[in-house]
């Protein structure tokens, strides 16, 4: 009887011994599955709205994604950290990656576009009312040799003004710029469309709409690097499944799109420039 209970209680043991380990790695798996991601955005403004919202929706924790969404002023920044490994995903124009292509850093590719057209306004304070009168004034991009800096060249070929006639200048991002401009410190500057009912209130002159010509443009979307798309795909086929439902989402629900757009952009939107944008 003795050694019958003796083996018994072996068994138990070995039976309780098994569940535990059995736990652990099903613990340990779950842990290794999900994924940290470090996605930096150059911009606050709607262009945005599909990676603002796939985390507050939380469409990358239904991937198994932790996504840590960081702004940083401008897009060069965000190359050069794509290029470091120091963040994995970034949200920025295609000018700056084909920039450093051309420069031989062929590793940064965009993955996704989401807003495919020039879809940016050139504005002035009162006073300057036409292209012609913007010689010899002040101009602000974000940074120079990048999408705004490369908007303002198409800007001033369609006014046949040489590069030359104006004193360029980089002033951070947008909220920087219409405060600079507030302050007379510049002239005019770029802007997305989210911006423009600020502007006109303030009594500024729209010169330019970019976005009504409808100008094939890569102005904004998602890149990474392909030595980290090799080695990760899974990871960044949840990422792009997780942006999906969000544009998906924004594209159906226009009052929904409002309400957020409200809340992440500080009741700068433009909803209805947005849904023109963002691809189909």
């Amino acid at each position: 009887m003795k050694q019958r209970l003796a083996k018994t209680g072996i068994l138990l043991f070995c039976i309780l011994i098994f569940f535990a380990v059995l736990s652990v790695a099903q613990s340990s798996c779950v842990f290794a599955q999900e994924k940290s991601l470090y996605v930096l955005y150059s911009g606050i403004n709607a262009n945005y709205l599909s990676l603002w919202l796939a985390k507050d929706a939380h469409y990358f924790a239904d991937e198994g994604l932790n996504v840590q969404a960081v702004h940083v002023r401008g897009a060069a920044p965000v190359v050069q950290n794509l290029m470091a490994g120091q963040s994995q995903v970034g949200m920025i124009g295609a000018t700056v990656v084909a920039t450093a292509a051309i420069h031989g850093n062929k590793d940064v590719v965009m993955i996704d576009g989401v807003t495919n057209v020039m879809a940016f306004a050139v504005a002035a304070r009162p006073g300057i009312e036409s292209p012609q009168a913007i010689k010899g004034r002040k101009l602000a991009v974000a940074r120079l040799g990048g999408t705004t800096d490369f908007v303002v060249d198409y800007a001033l070929k369609q006014w046949k003004i040489q590069r030359s006639d104006i004193s360029i200048l980089q002033i951070g991002n947008e909220a920087d710029r219409l405060a600079a401009m507030k302050a007379g410190q510049i002239d005019l500057s770029v802007f997305t469309p989210t911006y423009l009912p600020v502007i006109e209130k303030a009594g500024m002159n729209v010169l330019l709409d970019l976005e009504k010509l409808g100008v094939p443009y890569a102005l904004n979307g998602y890149a990474s690097a392909w030595s980290y798309i090799a080695k990760n795909r899974p990871t960044m086929v949840g990422f792009m499944r997780g942006v999906i439902k969000a544009i998906r989402r924004i594209k159906s629900a226009a009052s929904f799109l409002a309400r957020f757009s409200k809340d992440m952009c500080a009741s700068m939107t433009s909803s209805s420039s947005m849904l023109r944008s963002i691809n189909k």
